[in-house]
């Protein structure tokens, strides 16, 4: 009769990463494995004393590794993979890149992502140089009538299994000085006085 002896190499995978299963520990006392029949829990089996298989989605998850010997003996063992949930990720760019003070400014989180699922929400928390902060939602916000100085925007991204990212970024708002352009009115050039022959 083979003893099955199968175990996994990573103990809580996430979501889409690569687990290698390890049947390589079962026997046979009074002969040889001949073969290994496994059975991921998600439809899914495969043979081999050591296969690798990812998951799609998280949760738990029953694996069953049966052996079969030389003589047609079998025996199966179960053991579970708890499977993570994969956190998202959240990016964001702002326009214009270089703002001014009372320019629109607007920020665009479309390039977060979830790769095994979907972003339920964005949280924007914008918070200037003396510490006041400002929070609103969407996956495209703006923000108009800023003051020049230094500004951090914080986006949060939370995914449809609850799990969250952030990304920080400073913002810095020059003065316009557009309206600073005129001469002074000391350009022009004095006339000369007249010589005396």
């Amino acid at each position: 009769m083979a003893d099955e002896g199968g175990q996994y190499l990573h103990s809580s995978p996430e979501t889409d990463e690569t687990v290698v299963f390890d049947g390589i520990d079962s026997s046979d006392t009074d002969g040889t494995v001949d073969s290994y029949q496994w059975e991921f829990g998600d439809g899914t089996t495969e043979t081999g004393a050591m296969p690798s298989h990812s998951y799609g989605e998280n949760g738990t998850y029953t694996v069953n590794l049966t052996v079969t010997d030389d003589d047609g003996a079998t025996r199966t063992t179960s053991r579970d993979v708890a499977v993570r949930n994969r956190p998202p990720t959240a990016d964001f760019d702002f326009s214009p890149a270089n703002p001014q003070s009372g320019d629109a400014i607007t920020f665009d989180a479309s390039g977060s992502s979830d790769s095994d699922g979907t972003i339920d929400s964005y949280r924007w928390n914008l918070t200037d140089d003396t510490g006041r902060s400002f929070t609103t939602t969407g996956e495209t916000v703006t923000a108009t009538s800023l003051s020049a100085g230094s500004y951090v925007m914080a986006l949060t991204v939370t995914d449809d299994d609850r799990d969250t990212d952030e990304m920080r970024e400073t913002i810095v708002i020059e003065s316009d000085n557009s309206g600073n352009g005129g001469n002074n009115g000391n350009g022009g050039k004095n006339g000369n006085n007249g010589s005396n022959n």
